[in-house]
């Protein structure tokens, strides 16, 4: 063997040892994304979420009559209530409410108690001429943020407009 050939065999060798070899990259941690756990009633059975609707239209009249129209993919609610009712609210467009019906019993995270139409009737107002809604915002809120409204009609998504509305 030729010295420049020893040379550059150990010139080798003393590189290949002098490298500390790479550490390989801390792991990544993934995060799964899932839907929260919904509120179980007394049976531990899981409540169903409530319907979710935004609003659309709302108007008030000469009367004192405030029309709200809320709705989603499925169809809209046409409600009403007397503007003189401290839970007469004009829902916000593009913010998501939990429509609450005579059926509805949901728990909102954190809280003691279910909520249900007639415990928020209970210290608000209830229409007796109507079937009774309440709008409640999605991320929650104070007893002033739900809005009580006595219901018009429900239209389903594929149902014709009724005349004079858009």
């Amino acid at each position: 063997m030729k010295a420049t050939e020893q040379i550059g065999i150990a010139l080798l060798a003393a590189v290949m040892l002098s490298c500390k070899p790479q550490a390989s990259p801390p792991p990544v941690a993934t995060t799964i994304l899932s839907k929260p756990a919904l509120p179980k009633d007394e049976n531990g059975i899981d409540l169903p979420m409530p319907e979710i609707v935004r609003s659309k239209e709302v108007s008030i009249g000469g009367s004192g009559v405030k029309t709200v129209i809320v709705g989603n993919a499925n169809g809209d609610y046409d409600l009403f209530c007397n503007t003189k009712a401290d839970n007469c609210l004009t829902p916000i467009p593009a913010k998501d409410y939990y429509v609450f019906n005579e059926h509805t019993k949901w728990k909102m995270p954190g809280a003691k108690d279910y909520i249900t139409l007639k415990w928020v009737q209970d210290w608000t107002v209830k229409y007796d001429q109507a079937e009774n809604i309440a709008l409640f915002p999605v991320e929650g809120g104070a007893p002033e943020d739900i809005g009580v409204y006595g219901l018009s009609s429900w239209r389903g998504a594929e149902q014709p407009k009724a005349l004079g509305r858009e």
